[in-house]
């Protein structure tokens, strides 16, 4: 045989065997187990495989058949050949003749698949074993760090609030040696608008009247930001609150926050009231035309479009002068 032949039943064996005496072959065919004896016979052929039946369910081939006699068979110090079950003799042919059919050879045979099929397994359950070992063991470290961060995570946000506050309250303790925007009136019980601010002078006011629309605007800038450092500032863009100079009840200044909304609208009342008692500004024919047309004159004057530019204005005026 040249290559391996699988039978199944005894009548696939002479099936296969006049297959291949009806073939017009030259070469000599020989049994695998008995390769020494001269071409095959049909009386031995038969005989040799039927003996061989007892393999496993799967009906092994002759080749593995011969395999497993071959390494099971041993030979001892007296060149005696025996078989895994005691039966002994010194002809090498008897010996794989009887383990053909012993039964011991059979469980052998099998156990040493199942062993092997057992040992494997193991093998692979244990690299499985060192896999998961490693991958806990990542989670554990994982965890670790994770929990670390989170535990810097805090202290660093716990030591931006106590910088925070420290500085909130460096800020709120500093005295400032500027003109106060808004002073606590002691008789009111409130903060209110200073008005003992130099104003700005007369002539240049009253080229400012001529052009009414940005005269108010003119005026609160010339008023409040003439000075290097204004006591107004917007210290962020995105948020609605102004940085001012208050003088407060023990009468030091120091910088408050304020609602930038309120203290523009502050600003304009108090710009608009000192144009009309301290310039005359309704004496002024464009100025007085304008406040009349756009009712700024009226009640609900802070909802007029005129004023709501106004505003706007302003706020452009402090942003211009943010540093």
């Amino acid at each position: 045989m040249r290559g391996i032949t699988r039978f199944k039943t005894y009548q696939d064996v002479m099936v296969w065997f006049f297959r291949k005496q009806s073939e017009q072959v030259k070469t000599t065919q020989r049994c695998p187990m008995h390769v020494s004896l001269p071409p095959l016979s049909f009386f031995h052929f038969s005989s040799c495989l039927i003996n061989i039946r007892f393999r496993t369910p799967l009906f092994l081939s002759v080749a593995d058949t011969a395999r497993t006699i071959m390494a099971f068979m041993t030979k001892d110090k007296a060149g005696l050949f025996s078989c895994p079950c005691g039966y002994k003799r010194a002809l090498k042919f008897s010996v794989q003749r009887h383990m053909t059919i012993c039964k011991t050879v059979q469980l052998a045979a099998m156990l040493s698949d199942d062993i092997t099929a057992v040992a494997e397994l193991k093998t692979v359950l244990a690299a499985k074993d060192q896999l998961l070992n490693a991958a806990d063991a990542r989670v554990v470290e994982l965890q670790t760090e994770n929990e670390a961060l989170k535990g810097e995570n805090r202290e660093l946000k716990k030591r931006k609030q106590e910088g925070s506050s420290v500085i909130n309250n460096i800020a709120n303790n500093i005295i400032v040696n500027l003109q106060p925007f808004q002073a606590f009136n002691a008789h009111w019980g409130k903060v209110q608008v200073c008005n003992n601010v130099t104003l700005p002078d007369k002539a240049f006011v009253l080229s400012c009247l001529q052009n009414p629309e940005s005269a108010v605007p003119t005026y609160i800038e010339a008023k409040y930001f003439a000075a290097e450092t204004p006591s107004i500032l917007l210290p962020n863009l995105k948020k609605p609150e102004l940085k001012v100079v208050e003088k407060g009840r023990d009468g030091v200044n120091r910088w408050v926050t304020v609602d930038k909304e309120e203290t523009i609208e502050r600003m304009l009342d108090t710009g608009i009231d000192e144009l009309e008692n301290n310039y005359s500004a309704l004496s002024v024919k464009p100025y007085a035309r304008w406040a009349a047309k756009e009712g700024l004159d009226a009640d609900g004057y802070a909802k007029m479009p005129a004023y709501k530019k106004m505003k706007k204005d302003v706020e452009h005026v402090i942003i211009s002068h943010r540093k």
